[in-house]
């Protein structure tokens, strides 16, 4: 019998012995575990951060173009204000009452809603057009153009507007 009791307790031993290894593996697996899960959490709190900071600058990129936006929207309605004002500073009241609404007169311009708009390419004391000049390279624009109006005999005022070079170098078509 003492060699079943020492039998006994060698299995006793060796299943205690197995336990303790089985809660060892359990608490090492589980130690793992979380460490895997606090390696995935970190690293997705990184991307997260990674991504939301990358969307912040997108987002004040396009909030820079839309107030850019804005801003043209807002200068393209202060210039049409300016262009309407103008056309309503050129437009004169029809004082001939035998004038029907909507005629035209090609020596005045067009009629809008019973108001004489002049047009400037129709009226000689506006514009002076002038074609088929002949223009060497070296030529200065702006003194040809004033050469060419002072043989006009009048005072004129030569106004050179946006786009218009003086020192235009080409020919004139």
């Amino acid at each position: 019998m003492a060699d079943q009791n020492e039998l006994i307790l060698a299995i006793a031993s060796s299943v205690k012995e197995i336990k303790e290894g089985q809660d060892s593996m359990k608490r090492m697996f589980e130690s793992n575990t979380d460490k895997l899960r606090n390696d995935v959490l970190s690293t997705i709190d990184e991307k997260m951060r990674a991504l939301k900071s990358d969307i912040d600058i997108d987002i004040a990129r396009e909030s820079s173009r839309i107030d850019e936006l804005v801003n043209s929207v807002q200068l393209l309605k202060t210039r049409l204000g300016q262009v309407e004002s103008d056309i309503q500073s050129v437009c004169n009241p029809i004082n001939d009452e035998n004038l029907p609404n909507g005629h035209v007169d090609s020596s005045i311009g067009n009629v809008m809603r019973g108001a004489r708009v002049l047009d400037p390419l129709n009226n000689n004391d506006v514009t002076v057009i002038v074609k088929n000049v002949p223009f060497t390279e070296d030529e200065n624009l702006l003194e040809k153009v004033t050469e060419i109006i002072s043989c006009l005999g009048g005072k004129y005022f030569f106004k050179c507007e946006s786009g218009c070079n003086p020192s235009f170098k080409g020919t004139i078509p």
